[in-house]
């Protein structure tokens, strides 16, 4: 038996996912090759920008320690009036700069014209004669060396402190130049460098501080310093390519601002291509995974696409044929099973429209017909003694009452009405309430206050309409107390993507337990009496849906508060 072509070619499908496949390895191949190029060419500008940061840091701190030091010359000029007072003021002065900066060790002051100590604070070595001192004799020398301060390496540090160096400088005294002094500043170089340990130097970098003799003040790394003398005297200031105990280097030199020192930064290039060479292989290994992959899709595809297609193809123009759906599109051109797929899924879509509009419609009549119901269940009672009031009203000959009741019950009744609308501005919503508490205020005379307190901006905003009267008739009927004036309170504001609107009483309050005995009523699958708490919960949960809320809080002898939480984006029309 002859076997049945198949309606797509295996030999056409398999060279187009194999083009496919090639595709990807070359996109993968052209990828590594642009990182690498990207990689080599911008590591200069990167590792350039972090010698420049580290320099930048450095220049920063030792401006700020110069800085320091001018005002210990300025305290030490204030206060030599006598050597006492000099003395005790310089020790002040230093032990609040050691205060300041961690990393001061101690500091002193000396006589200038005979290098005797002053004063000293702090840790270290401070003779009790410093002239002979080069950090002493560099402060003391020519004019223009008594105004910049001296940096210089510790010959006999700490042993706390292995990194330390001082800050020297002259002085003078405007009153008397006998009163001329040497201020030393010592500082741990560990400290400092311990604030820059965050920096990202990568594997294998660090960075040295050395002075103009190319002596190490600190390193990052003291390994093999006698090498990086070499490179670093021969680039001065700059930066080059350098190669080091057999690893690669980007080098970096720079002198730091208003100092003798100088910054080099040693970027190490062999982690760079270790990225490279380790992107290539990730990315190596994901283009054959790739390539494989696409090359088993494409053998599976085209021997395994037709059998499915077909037979879903089948199976939905069988159910449509159960239901004698006819097609809803123009016939289509191309392949037998295409065709059918196209026509079968048209149609079952159709259909499931058609009953999902059916059950939309279905649903949108109920919920009209349930909304209708529950905002026309208008208590009578309320009528018929707002007119009773009236008539009593004249009775007495309070006509102006009367009158004001008269009006205000008929702006109540236009309200409830609105011409058959359910959904009606907040505005309104709130101008029927106040109607109501007018009528009930002038029913029962001082018995209680009420105020308003909405935002402007939600006045115009469409609410379902009789849900403030209600619960604002249970705060007088069961809410205030007897024979004492009490004061009900409406908010309306925005909360959290809610619209929210709290009717508060300040009076009877209720337990925990008939708390939370009303809440459960109000979730209970009953039918709402009257136009209470439970017809404004089911009425904002029709047409709001269950994102809208009622929410009760209250507490014996201090009121109650009950609150409406109305979805700012929802609702239905």
């Amino acid at each position: 038996m002859k076997r049945k072509p198949r309606p797509f070619s295996i030999k056409l499908l398999l060279p187009i996912e194999l083009v496919l496949a090639c595709l990807i390895a070359g996109t993968i191949g052209a990828a590594y090759y642009l990182f690498a190029t990207n990689v080599a060419t911008s590591a200069n500008q990167n590792f350039l920008a972090t010698g420049e940061q580290l320099l930048s840091t450095y220049d920063s701190y030792f401006s700020g320690v110069f800085r320091n030091s001018e005002v210990l010359v300025t305290r030490y000029n204030e206060a030599t009036k006598d050597e006492t007072t000099c003395a005790s003021s310089m020790e002040d002065s230093l032990l609040g700069l050691m205060a300041l900066k961690e990393e001061m060790i101690g500091g002193a002051a000396y006589k200038a014209s005979t290098g005797e100590l002053i004063t000293k604070a702090g840790k270290g070595h401070f003779p009790t004669n410093a002239q002979e001192e080069k950090w002493f004799q560099s402060s003391t020398g020519t004019e223009a060396d008594r105004l910049i301060p001296t940096l210089s390496l510790q010959e006999n540090p700490l042993p706390a402190y292995p990194h330390a160096f001082t800050l020297s400088r002259y002085a003078s005294n405007d009153r008397d130049e006998n009163f001329d002094a040497v201020l030393r500043l010592d500082f741990s170089f560990s400290a400092i460098a311990s604030s820059l340990s965050d920096t990202a130097l990568g594997e294998g970098s660090h960075f040295v501080i050395y002075d103009k003799e190319y002596r190490e003040v600190y390193s990052s790394d003291p390994a093999n310093f006698e090498g990086k003398k070499s490179i670093l005297s021969r680039l001065v200031v700059g930066s080059s390519d350098f190669t080091l105990s057999g690893h690669r280097y980007f080098v970096y030199a720079s002198s730091i601002s208003s100092t003798s020192w100088r910054l080099g930064v040693f970027l190490n290039r062999d982690a760079t291509q270790k990225a490279i060479q380790t992107f290539g292989l990730t990315i190596g290994l994901t283009g054959l995974a790739l390539f494989l992959v696409a090359g088993f899709a494409c053998f599976w595809l085209s021997s395994r696409a037709i059998r499915p297609v077909s037979a879903l193809s089948h199976q939905m123009a069988q159910i449509v044929s159960l239901e004698d759906m006819p097609s809803l599109r123009l016939p289509i051109t191309g392949s037998k099973e295409v065709m059918e797929l196209d026509a079968s899924f048209q149609a079952m879509i159709s259909r499931i429209e058609e009953l999902t509009q059916s059950i939309i419609v279905e649903k949108e009549e109920q919920r009209k017909s349930e909304l209708l119901a529950l905002q026309n269940q208008i208590n009578p009672h309320f009528l018929y003694n707002t007119l009773d009031s009236i008539l009593a009203l004249i009775d007495k000959k309070e006509n102006d009452k009367a009158e004001e009741m008269v009006v205000a019950l008929s702006r109540f009744f236009r309200i409830s009405i609105s011409r058959g609308q359910n959904i009606i501005p907040l505005s309104k919503e709130i101008e029927h309430a106040k109607n109501y508490l007018l009528i009930q205020k002038l029913r029962f005379g001082d018995a209680f206050d009420y105020e308003f307190d909405v935002d402007a901006g939600l006045l115009a905003m469409n609410v379902v309409k009789l849900i403030l009267q209600p619960i604002i008739e249970n705060s007088i009927n069961h809410g205030l107390k007897e024979g004492q004036k009490g004061t009900i309170r409406v908010r309306g504001y925005r909360d959290s993507g809610f619209v929210r609107l709290d009717i508060s009483d300040d009076g009877y309050g209720m337990s925990p337990k008939k708390k939370q005995e009303l809440e459960q009523s109000l979730r209970e699958q009953t039918p709402a009496q009257g136009v209470g708490l439970k017809n404004v919960y089911l009425r904002l949960k029709v047409y709001y849906g269950s994102k809208a809320d009622v929410t009760i809080s209250s507490q014996l002898d201090v009121g109650t508060t009950v609150s409406l939480w109305i979805p700012e984006k929802g609702g239905k029309q």
